[in-house]
């Protein structure tokens, strides 16, 4: 099974559990702000996860792949985050809040994850072919 692979399997055991603790937490939010945080939860998930992947697909590649799977996957992120929240804003303080719950219980655990993982492989292994 490929790194990436692997990665992408954790981060769904991950998201899992985590998505487990947000949902434990939709009491707490009006029902529009729910919506939001499922929105944001999903959307930030996946990308974190993609980029995780990504990024796991290129570690022990040349510094130059790795590090456009590293600059890539920080915009990416970026974007999903203050894009859905921009939207959240525009929409009103209850739905912006809720998308950042959301977000912050997603993308919490996958960064993480993804400290871990390559502070593993690192110590594992030498990334250089």
């Amino acid at each position: 099974m490929s790194p990436a692979t692997r990665y992408a399997l954790n981060a769904g055991a991950v998201s899992a559990v985590s998505g487990g603790s947000l949902a434990g937490g939709f009491a707490y939010l009006a029902a529009p702000g729910a919506a939001w945080a499922a929105a944001g939860f999903l959307v930030v998930a996946a990308t974190a996860a993609g980029c995780g992947a990504w990024l796991a697909a290129c570690h022990g590649r040349s510094p130059l792949a790795f590090l456009r799977a590293l600059a890539g996957g920080a915009l990416l992120r970026f974007l999903a985050i203050f894009g859905g929240a921009g939207l959240g804003v525009w929409q009103g303080r209850t739905q912006a809040l809720g998308y950042l719950t959301g977000a912050g219980a997603a993308y919490g655990p996958l960064i993480g994850l993804e400290l871990a993982w390559f502070l593993r492989r690192g110590w594992r292994e030498d990334p250089r072919p």
